[in-house]
């Protein structure tokens, strides 16, 4: 008995070892990743997908991912996707898009509707997919990743102009819809999956009223903490704790809100991102946006790590027709349902620009992709997840090439 106990344990170490090696070179190869593809102008996200991709294209032949790998590779993501939309919440800034409300809520609902309905419309009566795929795909398809563009527009030195204000206020909106849609959508999911075609009105009216109210009383109790609680509560922590291990409190705090959240009912992603939001309005309680950086770097690609993982070889086949498909809804959409409304506001030169910086999708669309798995057994199949993510990898390259040619010669006063 005692030889069995200690084979077992020394199973265990080995196993264990292999999971910290594999998540360590994962790390390394993340960031070695994020430097060389910064340096060609494109977004880390597209390598983490394609490492995560690469890593199950080696499991087919060595067979080395075993449980335990991908658990602690899918807690690192749920880590990974709750960093994430904390700092979407942190970056959001509420008071400018306040100011800006009118023109970019225009541009910002339309493209949203524009979007998903094109979105739905292309995978439920072209691609014959199921109503909940098709309003998945639709959801996670009005979600812009304004991050894969902006670097561009900032090292044109146009990020600072009315229109790079624009984008970042139309953007920001995006984000803010993108995620109380994925939130409603999580919610009804069961009723559509219920198939009860007579009931659903009903039923979903009833269930989307009920989420409304939680979330009309969440988003309320976030307000308190922000207005009342924040700021007393960061001054008490920096009697202790200086940046940047103030940061560490902060990201800490965000993890309490979001597993509150989760507790109510609403996805870890959907309290992180209101966490965010608390946070957003106190300078000081992000000061040192080097540590979290590091937080930031540390987790977040194991997100797309793991979609790539996710990715399986015998689904590659089916997914390039649809992802065809789905690229044609995804540019469309996003260019159309920004530029159109856009050309009220300003000259067609900047409202194209507009159009092309709004087509990338990337967080929000992947996160939305990736936990529609869970909801049922064929929300999302494996061939539609694979088109997904391809789709999205095709949104995040081609805009940034074409808008570092185009901003420098449409933008006035510019370098």
């Amino acid at each position: 008995f005692f030889k069995i106990k200690v084979t077992l344990s020394a199973q265990s170490t080995l196993v264990l070892g292999l999971v910290i090696l594999l998540v360590g070179l994962a790390a390394i190869s993340a960031a070695l990743i994020k430097a060389f593809l910064e340096r060609l102008s494109l977004p880390a996200v597209v390598g983490y997908i394609i490492l995560g991709f690469c890593i199950r294209l080696f499991d087919t032949e060595l067979n080395f991912l075993t449980e335990q790998t991908e658990q602690t590779i899918d807690f690192l993501a749920y880590v990974g996707v709750t960093v994430l939309l904390f700092r979407v919440g942190m970056e959001s800034q509420l008071h400018n898009l306040l100011n800006q409300l009118g023109k970019a809520s225009i541009i910002g609902l339309t493209c949203i509707a524009v979007s998903g309905t094109i979105g739905f419309v292309f995978t439920y009566w072209l691609i014959n997919l199921g109503l909940l795929t098709s309003l998945i795909v639709g959801t996670a398809l009005t979600a812009t990743s304004v991050g894969m563009v902006a670097a561009v527009w900032e090292k044109s030195g146009a990020i600072k102009t009315n229109e790079g204000q624009l984008l970042l206020d139309v953007a920001e909106l995006d984000d803010i819809m993108g995620v109380v849609l994925m939130a409603l959508l999580f919610n009804v999911a069961p009723v559509i999956t219920a198939h009860n075609m007579q009931a659903i009105g009903g039923t979903l009216l009833k269930t989307g009223g009920i989420f409304a109210v939680k979330l009309i009383l969440f988003g309320l109790l976030c307000t308190l903490f922000a207005l009342y609680l924040e700021k007393p509560l960061m001054r008490f922590f920096q009697r202790f704790e200086k940046p940047p291990e103030l940061t560490l409190l902060v990201v800490s705090i965000g993890f309490v809100i979001a597993s509150v959240a989760g507790l109510l009912g609403f996805s870890l992603a959907i309290g992180a991102f209101f966490a965010g939001l608390i946070f957003s309005r106190d300078p000081s309680s992000n000061k040192s946006r080097i540590a979290f950086d590091i937080i930031y770097d540390l987790f977040v690609p194991f997100f797309f790590i793991g979609i790539g993982l996710g990715i399986r070889l015998e689904n590659l086949a089916s997914a390039l027709g649809l992802a065809g498909i789905l690229m044609l809804a995804a540019f469309v959409g996003k260019f159309l349902g920004s530029t159109a409304p856009s050309l009220v506001c300003q000259g067609w030169k900047p409202s194209v620009l507009l159009g092309i910086s709004m087509i990338p999708r990337a967080e929000i669309a992947m996160i939305i992709t990736q936990r529609s798995k869970t909801l049922a057994k064929d929300a999302m199949p494996g061939s539609v997840f694979a088109a997904m993510v391809i789709t999205c990898l095709a949104t995040c390259i081609l805009p940034p090439i074409l808008l570092k040619r185009a901003i420098p010669r449409w933008i006035k006063n510019v370098r």
